[in-house]
């Protein structure tokens, strides 16, 4: 058998009638406090004033929305503020002041834009919307609208910096025919690649040197009179052709009946890769020999390498002269270039400014913009009625709430209350 479960909501019923007292009152607290907050703020007052931007009907140039960010930036608030602290006296309001004060609105016809501004003071809030509406207006007639003698201004500065910009791309021209810098950098090139060429060179008769010496040092190990190997002559074959700086490739023919010749270039062709050399009988060649074309061919590496050194140092002075015209060079053209772009910047930046400037013009056809004063100031209802009404809800919600609570903590201490008292046994 199934049973369904009902919610029995008596209790929550007499708890609410049980503690009607406390929910009543809380209510009426809630209420009386919001009254009473609500008549002691002091009355506000708006006042507003209508700007026309364009024509009655025709939509502004630029958009409204641009005129509506004018009016509230931090340029036409800094001068407001200045305003309002002259007509006052002295008193100042600071733009971060005045922003939660004002109040730009589009206005029922395209033209038109609102200036509201809401204040505790009558007077005030008149004075600083008529003086936001002049600010307003002086501004925007600066920057939107610009007047004849602006645009006439305007075309004057793009005639002078087109002017300069053609100066500077002629001199840009100039030094680029006179100083013939690719020229220059082709010599520099090739004094570094002669340069590069040099100091290999003194590496390898470095090498070679090294070479040599240690060939040496092994043949002095050996008694002089011993039978010299074909290796080690042509060791030192390939020692000397590196020292003369000759090719790599050798034709070797041995000679016989010779006594203790020394070994001989037959031909060499410094255009070709070939060397014919003539080796006399091995039979006769000794370690002494070997060592004496050894010391010939460090002798010569010694000669050579003070020339090498020189010849270094010999063109150290022209490169270091190129590198410096190189430097010059790119250094004036980097300037021009440089001044090139600012001057293009600009440009750019003046023909736009300009193009705005006549369109606005166009769109404003000499009419200025229009300002309706302020009206006078009405106070702004205080909403007294809304707020109590509110805040009774609030109270009640709140009343309710601790009657649930009190029930439920009462609740909770009657059990132990019975549990504490003492039981009768019969």
């Amino acid at each position: 058998m199934i049973e369904d479960d009902e919610i029995d909501l008596r209790p929550y019923v007499m708890a609410l009638l049980r503690r009607w007292k406390l929910i009543a009152g809380l209510t009426v607290v809630a209420a009386a406090v919001a009254a009473a907050i609500s008549l002691a703020t002091p009355a506000s007052y708006q006042a507003t004033s209508t700007v026309a931007v364009a024509a009655l009907g025709a939509a502004p140039v630029p958009a409204i929305k641009v005129y509506l960010d004018l009016a509230t930036s931090d340029g036409v608030l800094t001068e407001l503020s200045k305003g309002v602290g002259a007509a006052s006296g002295g008193a100042t309001l600071s733009p971060t002041s005045l922003r939660p004060m004002l109040k730009a609105t589009a206005g029922s016809d395209p033209s038109l834009i609102n200036l509201s501004v809401v204040d505790t003071d009558p007077q005030r809030v008149t004075s600083i919307a008529n003086g936001w509406a002049g600010q307003f207006v002086q501004v925007a007639g600066s920057d939107f609208n610009p007047s004849k003698d602006s645009y006439d201004q305007l075309q004057g500065q793009l005639t002078s910096v087109r002017t300069e910009l053609r100066q500077a791309m002629e001199q840009l021209a100039g030094i680029q025919s006179r100083s013939q810098l690719s020229l220059i950098q082709s010599q520099l090139a090739a004094q570094m690649a002669n340069l590069t060429t040099l100091y290999a060179s003194k590496a390898a008769l470095q090498n070679t040197e090294d070479i040599a010496r240690s060939l040496q040092n092994r043949l002095q190990q050996a008694p002089s009179g011993a039978q010299a190997q074909p290796s080690d002559d042509i060791a030192i074959l390939l020692i000397q052709s590196s020292t003369l700086g000759g090719p790599t490739q050798f034709q070797i023919s041995a000679s016989s009946g010779q006594q203790d010749r020394p070994l001989q270039v037959l031909q060499m062709s410094l255009a070709g890769p070939q060397v014919q050399i003539q080796m006399p009988d091995q039979a006769n060649r000794t370690v002494g020999s070997q060592l004496a074309a050894l010391e010939g061919i460090i002798a010569l590496i010694r000669d050579r390498a003070p020339d090498a050194d020189k010849q270094i140092a010999a063109r150290q002075p022209s490169i270091m002269e190129l590198e410096t015209k190189v430097s010059q060079i790119q250094s004036e053209q980097s300037g021009l270039i440089a001044q090139r772009d600012e001057l293009n910047a600009a440009l750019r930046a003046l023909e736009t400014k300009a193009s705005q400037a006549k369109a606005a013009l166009d769109a404003k056809s000499g009419q200025p913009l229009v300002i309706t004063d302020a009206q006078i100031a009405s106070p702004q209802p205080r909403g007294t009625t809304k707020n109590v009404a509110l805040a009774a809800i609030l109270g009640l919600m709140g009343g309710i709430a601790v009657a649930f609570g009190a029930e439920y903590l009462q609740s909770r201490r009657r059990p132990l209350k019975e549990m504490a008292q003492p039981v009768i046994q019969s």
